[in-house]
């Protein structure tokens, strides 16, 4: 198989040449897989209106925001809720554009301190900037709806308390955020409880009732998350169907190998597909998470680079399931282009980074398991330098693979929603797949 035709073999490009079972098999997989190409639309939201919104975003981040941000605004005025709870929030990259942009009421949620930390101080900066600008122009709001100035305006930027008001989520100068870990056998209450907890920490302006679970499950609310991962996107899910005031999800997920499950297979949540005698451990998850948009649109020299790099890890865990058939606890990651140019310099320095985690176990009291010797690396290399060609064309094959097993996790989300008769359920493409490559959204409301 050239390189040439394993580029292409995952977009369903089919030579004529190719076995028919085989040509076959790419058909069938390119039915399966889902359609990624985002619906033809026009897309508002060409720029932030403060500069210091997309303050350390990268180029994709600033795509997923604005892309998530419009489709999510435009749920909330289909469902008339001015309410966001950011799950999964990170640095408040989105949470911080639906309040100052998009207008809403936002609290956003993270297990992280330090992103909640890094979060709340960009908060404050993106607050300064907007006060800046509405004194400079004149255009300062009036205080009863949301925005920077509003429910306590300068002072509740700066820290100082306002009075109460009826919406616990509104009772701040811009998005609340706080820390709080999610678990997937979670109730309601559960949820509510830590919201109630990380706010009254974060000290929001609220009456103790105010903060209860029983009050802030009273406030209708649209759960939000970007790019939440593994068992997190599930979870708030099985929330949105279970809480009578969340009424509606907006949520693109990553990393499905990150959900715990017994036996190390992924559990489906649906009942439609739990009927299905197949199952997914974490290869597999982790499979559904490949980038094969950078897979297909490399040029034949990367290819060949990323090919040979895969096939040299490929020796090296050879030989470390040979020592540790149970498994190691050893990473080695992605290194530069010039170490891992050959064999034997991205033996060496796998190698090497093996043996400084090797000495950290050991300094912490543990017991270090062994590890090859460069020549045994080098040795197993020379037994199968012959078998690239058939490594690069299983790769190949996992590509083409890889978004049918995406789909039927992502179908899996739908169809549990589907069977609540009183919830509307969608799959669709927000993001462009060569700037994101988890770019399908799960979009849920409840019909009133």
């Amino acid at each position: 198989m050239s390189e040439e035709v394993q580029i292409r073999l995952p977009l369903g490009d089919i030579p004529p040449d190719l076995p028919e079972s085989l040509a076959a098999f790419v058909r069938h997989a390119g039915v399966l897989a889902m359609n990624r190409r985002p619906p033809a639309r026009e897309w508002h939201l060409d720029s932030f209106s403060l500069p210091s919104l997309g303050v350390d975003m990268s180029l994709k981040k600033v795509h997923e925001v604005k892309r998530l941000a419009e489709v999510l605004e435009d749920v909330c005025r289909s469902v008339s809720c001015d309410t966001v709870l950011d799950v999964g929030s990170g640095e408040g990259y989105l949470s911080q554009v639906m309040h100052h942009q998009c207008h809403m009421h936002v609290l956003a949620l993270d297990a992280s301190e330090s992103f909640t930390a890094g979060a709340r101080k960009r908060a404050l900066r993106i607050a300064r900037e907007r006060i800046r600008r509405e004194k400079r122009d004149g255009t300062g709001q009036d205080r009863s709806g949301p925005g920077v100035g509003d429910h306590g305006g300068d002072e509740a930027a700066s820290g100082s308390p306002s009075s109460p008001v009826a919406n616990p989520f509104a009772a701040m100068g811009g998005p609340v955020h706080v820390v709080g870990c999610l678990s997937p056998d979670m109730t309601p209450d559960d949820f509510y409880s830590i919201v109630g907890a990380g706010m009254a920490a974060s000290g929001v302006p609220c009456p103790d009732d105010a903060l209860s679970s029983a009050s802030l499950g009273s406030v209708r609310a649209v759960m939000a998350g970007l790019h939440t991962c593994g068992d997190l996107a599930t979870t708030m899910i099985r929330l949105v169907t279970s809480t009578p005031s969340m009424c509606a999800l907006v949520d693109v997920g990553c990393c499905y190998y990150r959900i715990p499950s017994d036996e190390d297979t992924y559990t489906m949540i649906s009942e439609r597909c739990k009927a299905l005698t197949c199952s997914f451990n974490a290869g597999a998850l982790k499979l559904a998470c490949e980038d094969v948009h950078r897979f297909t649109s490399s040029s034949a020299a990367d290819h060949r680079y990323d090919m040979a790099v895969h096939f040299y890890r490929t020796i090296l865990e050879t030989v470390m399931t040979r020592l540790h058939p149970r498994g190691h606890p050893y990473t080695v990651r992605n290194m530069s282009r010039k170490k891992s140019a050959a064999a034997a310099s991205y033996f060496e320095q796998a190698l090497a980074r093996m043996q400084r985690q090797q000495q950290e176990i050991s300094r912490a009291g543990g017991e270090a398991p062994a590890l090859p010797t460069l020549e045994d690396l080098n040795s197993e290399y020379a037994k199968h330098e012959g078998d690239f060609t058939k490594v690069s064309a299983l790769l190949t094959l996992r590509a083409v693979l890889a978004p049918v097993i995406e789909s039927l996790v992502l179908l899996d989300r739908w169809m549990f929603l589907d069977e609540h008769p009183h919830i509307t359920a969608r799959l669709v493409p927000v993001f462009n797949e060569d700037m994101s490559p988890r770019n399908i959204a799960v979009l849920a409301w409840k019909q009133t």
